[in-house]
């Protein structure tokens, strides 16, 4: 797979140059295509977004403020429609709750998507990370209101793998005291 080699080195630069922050969106793997195909398409995704100034991992399980899940179905029949696979993005807050969605119909033929079209794939990752990286602006621009005095209560971090209770922990309070948020320990 020529295309996977460049878009991992790129995108494992930009992680490396975020380690220290919090991530913007984690990509999950599309579901749908072949596995090498969903490889490919959340890399395409995840550069994209990327390239409109949202910090992204595909790490299974990275703390990540929001989680990206898309799935792809094919539109072989319906000849009214020019798309030959339509992908359906889905971008979650931490809670699980749907910020939004994005429907994507993708041009191109029926051959080139199932062999992999690098063009196609570029296409998908652009086309997808400009309306997913307005929700997660237009999100950060209304965050929700919590009132002056108020506490919120953090509670420790269960099933992350290898330390990754402590470091998400950490990284909850961390977050929320940058936002002059108070944290207490009291239930």
């Amino acid at each position: 797979a020529p295309l996977e080699l460049p878009l991992q080195t790129h995108f494992m630069e930009e992680v490396a140059m975020e380690k220290n922050k919090i991530t913007d969106v984690r990509v999950e793997l599309v579901q749908g295509p072949a596995l090498p195909m969903a490889k490919l398409l959340s890399s395409a995704v995840a550069i994209g977004l990327i390239e409109n100034g949202i910090t992204t991992s595909l790490e299974p399980g990275e703390a990540s403020r929001f989680v990206l899940k898309g799935s792809a179905k094919a539109n072989w029949e319906d000849k009214r429609v020019p798309f030959v696979m339509l992908v359906h993005w889905t971008l979650y807050d931490l809670t699980g709750k749907a910020i939004g969605t994005h429907i994507q119909g993708v041009r191109g033929a029926r051959w080139k998507w199932e062999f992999g079209d690098p063009l196609i794939i570029r296409a998908v990752g652009k086309g997808a990370a400009k309306p997913l990286a307005a929700m997660i602006v237009e999100e950060e621009e209304n965050p929700p209101i919590v009132p002056l005095g108020a506490f919120i209560l953090v509670k420790p971090v269960t099933g992350a793998p290898g330390d990754g209770n402590e470091a998400l922990y950490k990284a909850i309070v961390s977050g929320l005291r940058a936002s002059d948020i108070k944290i207490t320990n009291d239930s």
